[in-house]
């Protein structure tokens, strides 16, 4: 069309009006978003304001800073921060606080070696142009070797082999790339930590949505081993799935082992296989969705 206008918007947080004409351009929309909604659902939306047509041939969503992470086998995360903005300065702390101008200035990736809130921000000519924050619940477990006696869905990976101990723990949006699922089947897993070690607690987290399909399990059961064949002191935690009014949530099922000692941990959790008689998917396959297996 020769003469138009459009309109971006993100999540209501944020709405710019641009003109259109006949030649292929980009268009950028910027949104600074609070800290308090950077888990929730925000939606992009293009609004033709005008009369006509218009083509749009791509609807790209861009972080002002990007927080990568690797778990390394010693039990550190390797953290890489980068930013879309050209000679921006991204400055971040590791303890929670905010980063302001005073803060350390990132140069090349670095090892948190201890649980907490990594927060950064990026400076563009002085003026801040993003941020962006992440807690790490580094653990005993934390980047050791997974082996799956279950096989995890190709749509809801986490991350793949080390999304149930690299720290980093998942909302109650399923979507999150968090989340590692399982269909119609039990999350069966066996966590080899390196060697003989004394733990007090293991943990597995899970998520209830039911509009998902999504189902807390029966039962979990943690198993205990020395050599990896033989697994003893199991603890089995049973939940009585809730009738229709199952609010979204995210659940943990922590079991105590007090000076327990051993190398390899077996998490077991019992998806109830299919969704009850009661739910709007009854007979159909459920879901079981896990993310962070913590050891302490």
């Amino acid at each position: 069309m020769e003469e138009g206008r459009f309109a971006m918007s993100l999540g209501g947080l944020e709405t710019t009006q641009f003109e259109i004409d006949q030649a292929w351009n980009k268009y950028d929309l910027k949104v600074l978003i609070p800290e308090s909604k950077q888990n929730a659902r925000l939606g992009p939306r293009l609004e033709l304001i005008s009369r006509g047509m218009a083509w749009f041939d791509l609807l790209e969503l861009v972080q002002d800073i990007q927080i990568l992470s690797d778990p390394r086998g010693d039990g550190g995360i390797l953290v890489k921060l980068t930013t879309p903005h050209k000679g921006g300065v991204i400055r971040y702390s590791t303890d929670g606080s905010d980063p302001d101008l005073n803060a350390t200035v990132y140069t090349e990736p670095f090892t948190l070696d201890d649980p907490g809130v990594l927060r950064a921000k990026v400076w563009v000519n002085g003026i801040q142009a993003g941020s962006g924050s992440e807690n790490f619940d580094i653990h005993m477990g934390t980047g050791k070797s997974v082996k799956y006696l279950s096989t995890y869905s190709k749509g809801y990976t986490g991350g793949g082999e080390k999304a149930l101990v690299d720290g980093k723990t998942g909302s109650t949006g399923f979507k999150d790339g968090r989340w590692q699922g399982f269909l119609k089947k039990d999350c069966e897993v066996i966590i080899d930590l390196g060697s003989t070690l004394t733990i007090n607690q293991v943990s597995a987290s899970f998520l209830q949505d039911y509009n998902a399909w999504i189902f807390l399990p029966e039962q979990v059961e943690y198993a205990f081993s020395i050599n990896g064949k033989d697994f003893t002191d199991s603890v089995s935690i049973d939940y009585q799935l809730p009738a229709k009014d199952g609010k979204l949530q995210r659940k943990s099922f922590t079991a105590k082992a007090r000076n327990q000692d051993c190398r390899y941990i077996k998490v077991k959790a019992k998806n109830i296989g299919l969704c009850p008689e009661w739910h709007q998917g009854k007979g159909n396959a459920a879901w079981l969705f896990v993310d962070e297996i913590i050891i302490k």
